[in-house]
């Protein structure tokens, strides 16, 4: 070991407090038609779950309240971010129980995502709106990538 360990981590513990301020948090923008695209997969049927690296819930769920998210997701599930995809899809494996195996797709956008998916043995669709692009997955077994929300295909015609 280089004994850089302990720099590394203290950077990761700065960096989170500094995501997780409620200025940085000001900052978080929906992506456009992204209330519309959550309300109609609920209305066909889907639960959507909310898997975060988000470390402060109490933070997390202003947050999702001032975005008017928080009554749009049936669970939301912080996890621990050393814990990597292992650890976020152990979150929603732990919260679904053997519900589990019917999770049919995960969407997010970063590799952690793509990963966690993996584990979890269900479909990988990438969203880049957010701070990283398309490069950063290339590689990943991902199935799908798109630039948003809305620019994902029906479920209904991605079964």
């Amino acid at each position: 070991a280089s004994g850089s360990e302990s720099l590394i981590e203290s950077f990761q513990q700065e960096w989170l407090e500094l995501i997780e301020s409620p200025a940085a948090l000001l900052l978080d923008q929906l992506q456009p038609h992204a209330l519309r695209v959550l309300d109609t997969w609920r209305s066909q049927g889907i639960d959507l779950i909310l898997a975060t690296h988000r470390q402060q819930r109490p933070a997390l769920l202003r947050q999702l309240g001032r975005l008017d998210l928080l009554s749009r997701f049936e669970h939301i599930l912080p996890s621990d971010y050393r814990a990597g995809a292992q650890g976020k899809a152990a979150s929603v494996s732990d919260a679904l129980g053997s519900a589990a195996s019917d999770v049919w797709a995960w969407i997010g956008d970063t590799p952690v995502d793509v990963l966690a998916a993996g584990h979890l043995h269900c479909r990988s669709w990438v969203v880049t709106c957010g701070v990283r692009d398309a490069d950063v997955f290339l590689g990943l077994p991902y199935d799908l990538l798109a630039t948003d929300l809305a620019a994902l295909p029906p479920v209904s015609q991605a079964a």
